[in-house]
């Protein structure tokens, strides 16, 4: 009878020689370990310095703004406050040197039939010491229209007034990019001017970012709302130097 042939060793992991599991355990623990310790050292990211320039934004022609649209207390579609109002903002931005022009358009209101809305679009003035660069627009908005049940000073009055006011600002800065500022009507009704002018204005394709007034006048806490087309996340740094502002 031939001989035996000796026994190959079962391999290490098979069902005869089992890897032990305090490997696992150990293993896991060599990774885990430095993870953990690095997830809890990484702290918070500090806020973005405070500007160097000193702040332009007025608060007492902010409520002066306010105030002065408050003398049209109907601004619901069709009203003559409404067409007045839309008047009297466009003038305000004309007086700051903006080129600005009227979008007309219709929207179906429920129990009103088709309306007639006006939202009133201004472009901040190019600096002959240092033109714009960049030819995406930034976009600033709030609405000026409200029901007609109230004069509607918080709810937005008070973001009118803010976009009046940072529009001053601007006025003569030297821009690096193009500012569009955008009284919009129909906001009341589910923001039909802001879907308007996304739809159909010259700086639809080219607006890289959108700031929305809305009650800023408000006596609660101040909220930030970050919002994108895209599934992103706002900057740590950016958040916090949000939260840092409000707190202040």
């Amino acid at each position: 009878m031939a001989a035996d042939l000796p026994r190959r060793r079962p391999r290490r992991g098979s069902l005869e020689r089992p890897v032990s599991t305090r490997i696992y355990r150990v293993a896991w623990l060599a990774v885990a370990v430095p993870l953990l310790v690095a997830a809890f050292s990484v702290g918070r990211p500090d806020p973005l310095p405070d500007p160097t320039l000193r702040p332009f934004f007025d608060e007492a022609t902010a409520v002066q703004f306010a105030t002065e649209l408050l003398q049209f207390p109907d601004r619901s579609p069709g009203s003559d406050g409404s067409r007045d109002a839309a008047a009297w903002v466009e003038q305000r931005f004309r007086d700051y040197r903006f080129e600005v022009e009227r979008q007309v358009f219709t929207a179906e209101v429920p129990g009103r039939g088709k309306e007639q809305f006006v939202n009133v679009v201004a472009v901040a003035p190019q600096s002959a010491r240092a033109p714009v660069r960049s030819e995406e627009a930034i976009v600033v908005t709030a609405y000026r229209d409200n029901l007609g049940l109230s004069p509607g000073a918080v709810d937005n009055a008070s973001g009118t007034a803010a976009l009046l006011e940072l529009a001053r600002d601007v006025g003569d800065a030297s821009l690096a990019h193009t500012f569009v500022f955008v009284s919009t009507d129909g906001g009341a009704l589910g923001g039909l001017g802001a879907a308007a002018f996304a739809e159909s204005s010259r700086y639809a394709d080219r607006t890289l970012a959108v700031v929305n007034l809305d009650a800023v006048g408000g006596s609660g806490t101040p909220r930030l709302d970050f919002a994108s087309d895209n599934s992103r996340v706002p900057s740590p740094t950016l958040l916090a130097t949000a939260e840092a502002s409000i707190s202040d």
